[in-house]
């Protein structure tokens, strides 16, 4: 169990144990005459395994006897999701401002315990490197896709912002989706030349907004393809001796061409 109820304010009470007495209270009303002392609500195993789904917030239905009629009240607790077992959350009774219960009927109150995150995950690829091939041709302002990061937490302490170096060719554009989350794209900045340099190696970062701040990366590498952009072109001059006869060889002619 996450959370356990101790209305005597001297014991936890195990989920299967709140599940049997609630039902022995349904069961038999007698239970509830007597005196009840103050009820503390009380961590009883790491909240850090709450499933996503309760991350937010958990709802607690708290039971104790009144002299008046029936009386329904509610009370709100935060608590970080790493606190740790045994760490006492509130006094119940003493929150709702109960008195000690002297008689029935049956008074009925909503505990609403928040989980507060905290910066616990890192930002993360699905991957550790990707591979483009771009050709040389590829014109500045082309978008290139790239797979978003992952961050588990929530708020300021999920992902924020994505860096990219180094940025000689590219930069990164970052966008938000409806929803809020974060994604990137690559844009090429200054066109390619594969005759200069056939391959660049790039590191896109993402980054968390938590204190101390959290990163993630992915490596990336660009093979530049080879574009038709360069005329052959002659290395060296001939001179030809005037009395040169028919069939003579001038020169050897060297041609070069810096295409693939």
């Amino acid at each position: 169990s996450i959370i356990s109820l101790d209305v005597s304010g001297t014991q936890t009470l195990s989920q299967d144990q709140k599940e049997k007495k609630t039902s022995n209270i349904t069961d038999n009303q007698s239970y509830l005459q007597g005196t009840m002392g103050f009820g503390l609500l009380s961590i009883h195993g790491a909240c850090g395994f709450v499933p996503l789904v309760w991350k937010r917030r958990l709802q607690l239905l708290f039971l104790c006897v009144c002299a008046s009629g029936v009386v329904y009240g509610q009370v709100r607790y935060s608590i970080p999701e790493e606190m740790v077992k045994g760490s006492v959350v509130g006094n119940i009774a003493q929150d709702l401002g109960l008195d000690i219960i002297l008689d029935n009927p049956m008074e009925l109150h909503r505990v609403d315990v928040e989980i507060l995150d905290i910066n616990d995950n890192a930002p993360w690829f699905s991957k550790t490197a990707v591979d483009f091939e771009i050709s040389e041709s590829a014109l500045p302002g082309t978008i290139f896709s790239l797979d978003s990061a992952k961050d588990r937490d929530v708020g300021i302490n999920s992902l924020q912002t994505y860096n990219l170096t180094p940025t000689d060719h590219f930069n990164v554009k970052i966008l938000s989706r409806l929803d809020g989350t974060k994604y990137v794209e690559m844009v090429l900045q200054i066109a390619l030349d594969r005759e200069t340099q056939d391959e660049h190696k790039l590191i896109l970062t993402a980054y968390d907004g938590g204190n101390p701040q959290k990163s993630g990366s992915i490596n990336i590498k660009i093979v530049v393809l080879d574009a038709n952009d360069n005329a052959p072109t002659f290395l060296q001059t001939v001179t030809i001796p005037e009395d040169s006869i028919p069939g003579t060889i001038i020169a050897m002619i060297n041609i070069k061409d810096s295409d693939s």
